[in-house]
């Protein structure tokens, strides 16, 4: 796979016996979970147990609600009249 840094991980790894079939469950397993945002760092994450290598995408239920909460409200319309609004006063006692 492009990306992942095989030669550090060959030098890191090589004296270690490693269950392949369990490596390659899990890595099936993170495959297909959309909120790993970094595939390439997969194996190196579950080499080495290190999450940074995933960079994970991970809201929490009180983000999500916040998030829902202001994309469910309508715009507020007077604040954005009012904003393009051009006020003169000069012009207004004129008239």
């Amino acid at each position: 796979m492009k990306g992942v840094p095989w030669g550090p991980l060959y030098n890191q790894f090589k004296d270690e016996t490693l269950d392949t079939d369990k490596l390659e469950e899990e890595v099936a397993k993170l495959m297909m979970d959309e909120d790993v945002q970094r595939k390439p760092g997969i194996y190196s994450y579950v080499l080495d147990g290190d999450e940074k290598h995933l960079s994970i995408r991970a809201f929490s239920p009180n983000m999500k609600r916040e998030a829902y909460e202001r994309q469910k409200r309508p715009p507020d319309v007077s604040k954005s009249r009012a904003s393009c609004e051009p006020t003169i006063p000069a012009l207004a006692r004129k008239a």
